[in-house]
């Protein structure tokens, strides 16, 4: 199993942040609209990155790693981790 290189590693995070920056705003969007203030409906966005990549690393692919190709493995290179 071949290791990926950082510039795929690299798009594939670019990939996953713009996922979670139109999740994050469009959320954010939603909460100053029903009058949340600003810093509030900013924190939200926090708690969602946690879980995104917490439940897709648990998974054994992001989004991006999915669009680029990539899998997380085991030292032993089994999969998934």
């Amino acid at each position: 199993m071949e290791k990926a290189s950082i510039g795929i590693r690299f798009v594939s995070y670019v990939i996953d942040a713009i996922i979670l920056n139109l999740i994050g705003y469009a959320l954010m969007f939603i909460a100053m609209t029903s009058g949340v203030e600003y810093m509030v409906a900013y924190f939200i966005r926090l708690p969602i990155s946690i879980g995104y990549f917490t439940y897709l690393f648990g998974k054994g692919q992001t989004l991006g790693m999915k669009a680029m190709k990539i899998k997380l493995c085991g030292t032993d290179e089994t999969y998934p981790i």
